[in-house]
């Protein structure tokens, strides 16, 4: 990527080029490669997708823009191009992200919205880490292998270790969300520790507890079939 961000980078006549070939090219979308931002996980995804679907634009490009002059960036890029066992290893790899890196830019984008539910940061997560530790799908180099599994092994230093200070606290507010309380301890004595002020509701705790999971039940119900709701009801 820093290459690529090199090459165009304080040279308007040649992303004039570019732009035009694309033109030429009939490519869907006329645009520059964008520029990832560091502090954006999910920029250098929408990155890696755009060099994924121009990795072949790249080569022409590439050599009609060597022909115009050389310079070190284009040298670099165009050994790369040139290298069969690198270019294929680099498709795979970013065919591979463009395949399956949609569940890290859905969890990203859910966690920037203004509306998440505190109650649902530790499942998210640990949904996500369960993902990369078992994906379920072959990787497509080493490369992508080591990527999922520092991934996952950076994650579970937040979700299971000391690295995310509020972690017992996501874990336990799940408590207030009745969709999650039948999988949940209804014990106090394992939240009032965790949960700040929690222990002046403790004469109210039971109360909660009763009503959740009424809440609870009806919202199985909804999502029962017609028939199978129709047996829970005569059995309640």
């Amino acid at each position: 990527m820093s290459t690529v961000k090199a090459i165009f980078s304080k040279a308007p006549g040649r992303r004039a080029r570019y732009l035009n070939q694309l033109r030429q090219q009939k490519a869907t979308k006329i645009s520059l490669p964008p520029v990832p931002v560091i502090t954006r996980w999910n920029t250098w995804f929408e990155a890696a997708l755009y060099h994924a679907e121009h990795l072949d634009v790249y080569v022409i490009f590439v050599d009609a823009e060597i022909e115009h002059g050389s310079t070190q960036q284009l040298r670099k890029l165009s050994t790369l191009l040139h290298n069969e066992q690198q270019l294929n290893e680099l498709r795979a790899e970013l065919e591979f992200l463009a395949v399956h890196c949609q569940r890290l830019i859905t969890v990203l984008k859910s966690l920037e919205e203004r509306q998440f539910k505190t109650v649902d940061i530790y499942n998210c997560m640990a949904d996500l880490l369960s993902w990369l530790c078992n994906p379920g799908f072959p990787y497509a180099t080493s490369g992508c292998e080591d990527a999922m599994t520092n991934a996952a092994e950076k994650l579970s230093e937040y979700l299971e270790g000391t690295k995310q200070p509020a972690i017992q606290l996501f874990r336990a507010v799940r408590v207030f969300d009745p969709k999650q309380l039948p999988l949940l301890s209804h014990t106090f004595s394992e939240y009032e520790n965790v949960i700040a002020s929690l222990s002046c509701a403790a004469d109210q705790w039971q109360a909660y507890i009763d009503i959740a999971a009424r809440e609870s039940l009806r919202y199985l119900k909804m999502l029962l079939p017609s028939g199978a709701r129709w047996k829970t009801d005569c059995r309640s």
